[in-house]
């Protein structure tokens, strides 16, 4: 289940990412950037996925890494074993 909801979003972020170059090699000015839950945040098991708990920790987590440039992604994520690990696709530059 890990491993599909992963592949579930590397896919699509790796999909726009690679979209996003081909309209850059075109002209236009786009790009991407993302983030995500660090691999070692503390989240407790037993709790219920939508649990208040979980979602506001979660969500000033998102709020305060959102604000702050250093935290965001501009390629997308690969998989290494069990752990996502830097991005591997090199950005496109127009011609």
């Amino acid at each position: 289940m890990n491993l599909m909801i992963k592949s579930g979003v590397i896919g699509p972020l790796t999909m726009i990412t690679l979209q996003a170059a081909l309209l850059r090699s075109e002209g236009f000015d786009v790009e991407t950037r993302w983030v995500a839950i660090p691999s070692d945040l503390p989240i407790d098991p037993s709790l219920p996925p939508f649990d208040n708990r979980i979602t506001v920790p979660l969500s000033d987590l998102g709020r305060s890494w959102g604000a702050r440039q250093d935290h965001w992604s501009t390629q997308p994520p690969r998989f290494i074993g069990r752990e996502i690990s830097e991005p591997v696709v090199e950005p496109v530059t127009a011609p």
